[in-house]
């Protein structure tokens, strides 16, 4: 594919809800666990013959057609009307198709992102090669947290317009939420090579740097995504996270304390500052700063799973199981929370907390969505010992035991040994 300039078209819509989306979905873990977005606008050249638009738009400028299309102001209003218009049997389809994406539009921006694919589904029906429907669809099942369905909307805007530098960085942010790390960090790459100015792919990558280890590579992507947009805070949130787990915890600290003075109702800004915390040993302060995080973002699956996390080290397992269960009544597809769930039953010490055949579909659901995930393949491991499938433990452990070979840190792989050993001996692991 030779390089070009981008022609995608932007889409305020999606862009701007993607652009609000935390960038941190997963904390990478710790030993072996967790600690812790194409309004097809044109760009119009100078329109020598004014009369004749002039005679046009005032034809047109107050149809119910035009209001229901760029009443974006009032999105209940602009739903009634398109409603109205729906309900006309002499529209035609192009209209029609118009209608349902300006009303999926006014559904978007009211959060009612069921209704917005449905419309959108509607708009696709009738103009299937219109990116925008596709687009923005993707953004809406984004939204509700269905991320498979808005990667298949993205690949689909790709399909059409290969070189759409939002669609590429839009896909690396929904693979990212399924712990899909490599393939974020390739969509981010064709993100970043098509639009090398668009901060929010830099910092997209930096996060997917993050989660896959690489955090010299993750700073160094912060840093250009801050020279790109100074005042992004996503970035300086991501730019701390790869200071923090690059082992400088309390330069990391003061970063995020500057953070969250500066934007204190970002929820994303307190949840990293409680991951510090939670990397300190302070569970307590940690557990304060993912409740000030949740009750400014409750629809946030990480931010319940960040918490749970904190519970579960402090041994409060219900409050944990709680948190976990509602981060996966969130985001059904979150496969960093899969895992958690997965582990606590398969490996806690208190037996009235386990169960094996639960954790192994948990850790199959997990593995699904991300298979080269050395992780999700010794969580399933330890599935299958708890269930007393030892075969299927082994054979799984020695999976994961091999993908660290080629890339896990020294202690990772030696609790992956150590576990396989137990395994081999017919025995279950505790944590």
């Amino acid at each position: 594919m030779s390089k070009r300039p981008p022609t995608d078209k932007k889409d305020a819509l999606g862009e701007r809800y993607l652009s609000g989306l935390p960038l941190r979905h997963y904390s990478p873990p710790t030993g072996q666990r967790m600690s812790g977005r194409l309004n097809i606008g044109v760009s119009i050249g100078l329109i020598l013959i004014i009369g004749l638009v002039l005679l046009l738009m005032s034809s047109s400028i107050d149809s119910p057609q035009h209001d229901c299309e760029n009443d974006a102001a009032d999105p209940l209003h602009r739903m009634e009307i398109c409603t109205a218009l729906l309900e006309r049997e002499s529209q035609g389809e192009d209209e029609r198709a118009r209608a349902y994406a300006a009303r999926g539009n006014a559904y978007f921006r009211m959060g009612d992102f069921a209704a917005a694919v449905a419309d959108y589904s509607e708009a696709i029906a009738r103009d299937p090669d219109k990116p925008a429907n596709w687009f923005n669809r993707g953004s809406a099942h984004y939204g509700a947290g269905n991320y498979k369905s808005a990667i298949r909307d993205f690949t689909e805007v790709i399909a059409i317009n290969p070189d759409s530098g939002r669609a590429w960085y839009s896909r690396a942010y929904a693979q990212l939420r399924i712990g899909a790390t490599s393939k974020a960090v390739a969509d981010f790459d064709q993100a970043i090579f098509f639009n090398p100015r668009l901060a929010m792919a830099w910092s997209g990558r930096g996060m997917a740097q993050i989660a896959a280890g690489q955090y010299d590579r993750a700073l160094t992507d912060m840093d250009e995504a801050i020279r790109l947009d100074p005042k992004l805070v996503p970035a300086r949130i991501g730019r701390a996270t790869a200071i923090r787990f690059g082992g400088d915890r309390g330069r990391a600290l003061e970063e995020l304390d500057l953070i969250v003075a500066q934007a204190p109702e970002n929820a994303e800004a307190w949840s990293a500052r409680g991951d510090v915390y939670f990397d300190r040993g302070d569970h307590d302060r940690a557990i304060a700063d993912y409740d000030t995080a949740i009750r400014l973002d409750r629809r946030r699956a990480g931010l319940w799973q960040m918490r749970g996390n904190a519970f579960l080290t402090k041994g409060e397992y219900g409050r944990a199981i709680a948190d976990y269960d509602e981060a996966l009544s969130l985001e059904r597809d979150n496969a960093p929370g899969l895992n958690a769930l997965a582990w606590m039953q398969a490996t806690s010490r208190e037996s009235r907390l386990r169960d094996g055949i639960k954790a192994v579909a948990l850790a199959e659901r997990a593995i699904r969505l991300d298979e080269a995930n050395a992780n999700y393949r010794d969580t399933l491991a330890a599935a299958h010992a708890e269930a007393g499938h030892f075969i299927d433990a082994v054979r799984e452990q020695e999976r994961a035991v091999h993908m660290l070979q080629e890339g896990g840190e020294p202690k990772v792989l030696a609790e992956a040994q150590a576990r396989l050993d137990l395994y081999r001996q017919g025995k279950p692991f505790r944590e």
